[in-house]
């Protein structure tokens, strides 16, 4: 799903992809058969890891052996990750003692919650991808002291709020496929003004594709989301735009400007007619 969390290419790149893939396998194989929380912390790390880039392992995997079918393969490499999994919950529960509080303890409590958000996403259930997402924000709402140990009360409700505002579109769109990848729930979302140039063209090329399908669709929600994301890449980093354009392109940086400028105002009209027509999003 955000393939940019494995490298900064364009698009998924299969080696990266592939030995990070084996990097993680070798960790399960490696891990001390009698240190259950070992174990299980390498099996989770396979897991969020797949399923957070299931459309960039898959594709990778297709990539190098046509042979197969990957997306097979992968889904049953996870059915057989978290069955084995599961074996060592409560093992790997009695023989830690890391505090409850502290940041490692946090952050495996989420990919808990991440692997259980990503389970209902696979099965395209609408009901339990929104009961996955009201299970985490309770969690959140809950345990907001003891998560902000390791990082703030106001993180903490960004989170909460980034949570409830996406719910309410992604059940608007009756869990639209492409709004959930363009939510990207649970996954590293970079601020575009930290973005590179590279980061910054993969990610506005990412949704203009996303963009077009929605106009293709008439989906106002993915196309609100996408347009937006366009516009702030836009804003902040136009040289970067236009230096990626006229590149690929083989235009001047000022064709490579307009030809930008003029695509801006067109999303800009078709953001501002979607607004007026669709559900869910805050005046």
């Amino acid at each position: 799903m955000a393939c940019d969390l494995i490298n900064d290419e364009e698009d998924c790149s299969t080696a990266s992809v592939l030995r990070h893939y084996n990097t993680l396998i070798s960790d399960i194989s490696r891990a001390d058969t009698t240190d259950c929380q070992a174990i299980a912390e390498a099996l989770d790390s396979a897991i969020v890891f797949v399923e957070d880039n299931k459309i960039c392992v898959v594709t990778s995997f297709a990539s190098a052996d046509s042979t197969i079918d990957a997306l097979s393969f992968i889904d049953n490499e996870l059915e057989k990750w978290k069955t084995t999994r599961a074996q060592y919950d409560e093992c790997a529960g009695f023989t830690t003692s890391v505090a409850p509080c502290s940041a490692e303890m946090i952050a495996s409590k989420r990919d808990e919650y991440k692997i259980a958000y990503y389970d209902a996403y696979d099965s395209r259930n609408c009901d339990d991808i929104l009961a996955a997402i009201d299970t985490y924000v309770s969690y959140m709402e809950e345990n907001k002291d003891c998560i902000a140990e390791s990082s703030s009360i106001a993180a903490v409700d960004t989170e909460i709020e980034v949570f409830i505002s996406a719910r309410k579109i992604i059940l608007e769109s009756s869990c639209h496929a492409d709004v959930l990848e363009t939510f990207n729930l649970f996954g590293q979302i970079t601020e575009v003004s930290e973005m590179s140039c590279v980061q910054a063209a993969s990610t506005f090329v990412k949704a203009e594709s996303l963009y077009q399908d929605a106009l293709l669709e008439q989906n106002c929600h993915s196309l609100i989301l996408n347009a937006e994301r366009i516009i702030e890449i836009y804003d902040n980093k136009l040289d970067c735009l236009v230096e990626f354009v006229a590149d690929k392109y083989e235009f001047t940086e000022d064709e490579a400007r307009e030809i930008i400028t003029q695509k801006i105002g067109i999303i800009n009209q078709n953001l501002e007619s979607a607004k007026s027509n669709c559900s869910g999003f805050d005046e």
